[in-house]
């Protein structure tokens, strides 16, 4: 059974491995990001600000359970803390785009079928020209 409250683990096996130097590079840029300090982080976390800098470091990987509060305090998915480069947009992004197409969706079908080559003739170019496609 893995203790997932032990906060030093670090987890390596054939399923996943946890760089914990990107790790912690990218808990610091999220903290600096929004202005928390370490201590605001560490009572957060119910951690100890020495362990936060640890992190930081790299030196320590967090939990699972550390990281999905962490994720739950800075509003990310789990990847864009524990993946190099860019990562996909926030749960409110794509909560937010979601909500969009939904809404264009059922627009769109209130549209009879003879009047649908007209919309879609018109909404195209728009569309094309947003979303950089050719």
């Amino acid at each position: 059974m893995i203790d997932w409250d032990k906060h030093d683990k670090i987890v390596d096996d054939k399923y996943m491995l946890i760089k914990c130097a990107i790790v912690g590079a990218n808990l610091r840029r999220e903290r600096q990001k929004r202005g928390y300090s370490t201590e605001d982080l560490a009572e957060f976390l119910d951690l100890s600000t020495s362990y936060i800098g640890l992190l930081e470091r790299g030196l320590r990987c967090p939990s699972l359970k550390c990281i999905f509060k962490m994720c739950d305090l800075f509003n990310l998915n789990p990847d864009k803390l524990l993946l190099e480069g860019k990562a996909t947009k926030t749960l409110a992004e794509r909560t937010a785009a979601r909500n969009y197409r939904t809404e264009a969706t059922a627009l769109i079908k209130d549209f009879s079928s003879d009047d649908l080559p007209f919309v879609i003739s018109f909404l195209k170019p728009l569309l094309l020209k947003f979303s950089n496609k050719k």
